[in-house]
């Protein structure tokens, strides 16, 4: 449909890559925004800056549902259910893949006294995840049309490497904070939870293609890190900020340039001229 409207009035290619950024970038930033009490909302730009943005331009479809449905996590906070299922549903429109974050519906209906523990649910998912892709290859994939049964019904051995943990320190570090972190975000255990789920999601993709689900969860370090830098910043260990930020600079900086030169799924759009790229 967004293809349809753009194309009423131009057929350039690097309009509709404006509008989506402009579409994607918004609801975004109103979800960084929106936890702006309890980070550095500057650091988290950086973050989903480096990261994030130059690798959503290769995947637009995606780029939208994700912003969708992390602007829609405000519901899930303030309990807000029906609103929080209508924004999924409208992120679907954009990439059916967006179904899979009705799973915070249950941080939405159930009392936060009454939730499992964070590691009881990490834990839950992690074993239940190997029938879930089972169920989801053998049941659901067949069912979606030719493109998915096709090419995401297949399930593959196994594997593991180093790319699958790399989340893994900030995971570590939030949950040795996590008390204090909790006294400032009493969402930080979805936030937590999220970004652990990424990494379980990470090394099952090579058993079956669900990696790209990967990226409605991982944003959420633009929410974590910068609260870790805050927290510490508050305790005793306080000194050890001058070393995270020079570290979260790096990573970010390394990974923006993995992406844009490194990356075979982004030469296809390296066609136009900015501070970034020279088109030859």
């Amino acid at each position: 449909m967004l293809n349809y409207v753009v194309g009423i009035f131009t057929d350039n290619f690097q309009v509709l890559i404006v509008i989506i950024s402009i579409i994607g970038i918004s609801f975004f930033y109103k979800a960084l925004e929106y936890e702006r009490k309890n980070i550095n909302l500057g650091l988290s730009v950086f973050l989903f800056t480096s990261i994030f943005y130059f690798y959503y331009i290769g995947i637009m479809r995606l780029f939208i549902a994700a912003s969708i449905t992390a602007f829609a996590f405000r519901y899930v906070a303030e309990k807000k259910t029906i609103r929080y299922i209508i924004w999924i549903l409208i992120a679907t429109m954009f990439h059916y893949s967006a179904l899979f974050m009705l799973f915070l519906v249950y941080f939405s209906t159930e009392k936060e006294e009454k939730q499992r523990k964070m590691k009881n649910i990490i834990l839950l998912v992690t074993v239940a995840m190997p029938i879930i892709i089972y169920i989801v290859s053998k049941f659901i994939f067949p069912n979606m049309g030719a493109r998915y049964s096709e090419n995401y019904t297949t399930l593959n051995d196994l594997k593991f490497s180093i790319n699958q943990f790399d989340k893994l320190p900030i995971v570590l570090l939030a949950f040795f904070l996590y008390n204090d972190m909790k006294k400032q975000n009493r969402y930080i255990k979805i936030y937590i939870v999220m970004y652990t789920l990424a990494i379980v999601i990470g090394i099952y993709s090579t058993v079956l293609s669900i990696g790209r689900i990967q990226w409605y969860l991982s944003y959420v370090i633009c929410i974590i890190f910068p609260q870790i830098v805050r927290t510490v910043l508050n305790s005793k260990f306080k000194n050890f900020v001058v070393l995270l930020i020079p570290l979260i600079i790096m990573y970010g900086s390394i990974y923006a340039y993995r992406i844009i030169y490194l990356e075979p799924t982004f030469y296809g759009i390296r066609n136009y001229s900015n501070i970034f790229f020279i088109n030859k």
